[in-house]
């Protein structure tokens, strides 16, 4: 079995994920391997990897098993005190920390700034998440992320605030994406026990920390 996990699994889930996959799978061979949404959707679409556990992608791979995980909201992160009782245009004259656009999260946050008509300037574009974080706690900027992404902020935490994203809803979904050799209950099972464990480690934390998600 070769399977795809995005970094932002990295440390909680991913290997007590592989943990326990050794235990219930004790005659499999495993491949795992970590990367980037768009990354581990191209090797599922490539039949590089057999499953892989990311960011739902647009369009999706042809031929594959999709099983959702979570949905995962996006929201304001701030440097903890700044008002966003105007919403977004209180904070075009802060710098926007945007993601890398080949990351799926990049893509939808500026579809979601054109949407609303909000055009803050290109200063910032980063793919490493506690670099992000980093800049928000220290005042430097602010910017769009997710709650999953938020709860990796590690000792930045304490100087961000998040607040629910103006406008209309928007989030990105993390699947299980499973090639069509995977048929059968595994899927099933390799879903049931991933969102046992973001739940544990992601979900109920967030809910705890953001009772408004």
């Amino acid at each position: 079995l070769s399977l795809g996990v995005i970094e932002d699994f990295e440390n909680e889930v991913t290997p007590l994920l592989a943990q326990r996959l050794a235990e219930a799978m004790s005659q499999c061979a495993f491949v795992l391997r970590t990367g980037a949404s768009h990354i581990l959707t191209q090797k599922i679409a490539a039949r590089d990897l057999d499953m892989a556990i990311c960011a739902a992608a647009a369009p999706e791979p042809e031929g594959t098993l999709v099983l959702p995980l979570l949905e995962d909201p996006y929201i304001l992160a701030v440097p903890k005190g700044v008002s966003v009782a105007g919403g977004v245009a209180d904070l075009v004259d802060r710098p926007l920390l945007r993601r890398d656009m080949d990351q799926v999260m990049g893509q939808q946050i500026e579809r979601y700034l054109a949407r609303e008509g909000v055009s803050p300037a290109k200063r910032f574009e980063m793919d490493s998440n506690q670099s992000i974080s980093a800049l928000v706690a220290s005042g430097t900027g602010w910017t769009i992320t997710t709650p999953l992404s938020l709860l990796r902020a590690g000792r930045f935490a304490g100087g961000i605030d998040a607040h629910p994203l103006p406008g209309a809803p928007v989030s990105r979904r993390i699947v299980l994406y499973a090639g069509a050799d995977w048929a059968g209950d595994v899927p099933e099972q390799i879903a049931l026990l991933a969102r046992e464990l973001i739940g544990a480690h992601f979900a109920e934390p967030g809910l705890e920390r953001m009772p408004w998600l």
